[in-house]
């Protein structure tokens, strides 16, 4: 069963058949075309890597590997989504404070053109306060990432106030 196709929305168009996943057509005029993606295939599945416990606060990486480069989706929930990337079917994402449970939910189409939803869940700890600080709040976290890096870092803070100094030690 196919459960992605094409809906011509608006203007002067027919896709012959719309259940195909690339299309080639020529369009004269507006048109809108929509791509419905109807409820997915849920997938056990090991092609979602990446820590399944990690803590509140932690920016962690994973990645989708089906073998090819493909369209994917990506849901998350317990965390906010930093960056994606589809050269390597990336992501990364900062894990939230106060919940105790993340998942990862990517959309990708099989090689029957179904859309598939393969899963990974993640238990997210309580992280410890770090040494010497009594009063850190939320605001002031900072993040750095990705983690491993190929020499460019990203940092990411909410809080303007105050003075920040980085050390990177190699």
């Amino acid at each position: 069963m196919v459960n992605f196709y094409w809906e011509v929305s608006a203007g002067d168009l027919v896709i012959t058949d719309p259940s195909l996943l690339e299309l080639d057509i020529t369009i004269s005029g507006p048109v809108t075309i929509i791509a419905h993606f109807d409820a997915c295939t849920m997938v056990d599945t090991d092609l979602v890597s990446g820590p399944i416990e990690v803590q509140e606060g932690q920016i962690a990486q994973y990645a989708f590997s089906n073998g090819v480069v493909n369209e994917l989706e990506w849901s998350v929930s317990g965390g906010e989504v930093l960056w994606t990337s589809g050269f390597d079917n990336s992501i990364a994402i900062l894990w939230d404070y106060g919940v105790t449970e993340g998942s990862i939910i990517v959309g990708a189409v099989n090689e029957s053109g179904e859309l598939e939803c393969h899963t990974l869940s993640v238990n997210i700890i309580e992280s410890a306060p770090p040494l010497g600080v009594m009063d850190l709040s939320l605001e002031k976290r900072v993040s750095i990432f990705p983690n491993p890096t190929n020499g460019l870092l990203n940092i990411l803070t909410t809080s303007t106030e105050e003075r920040l100094v980085v050390f990177i030690q190699d």
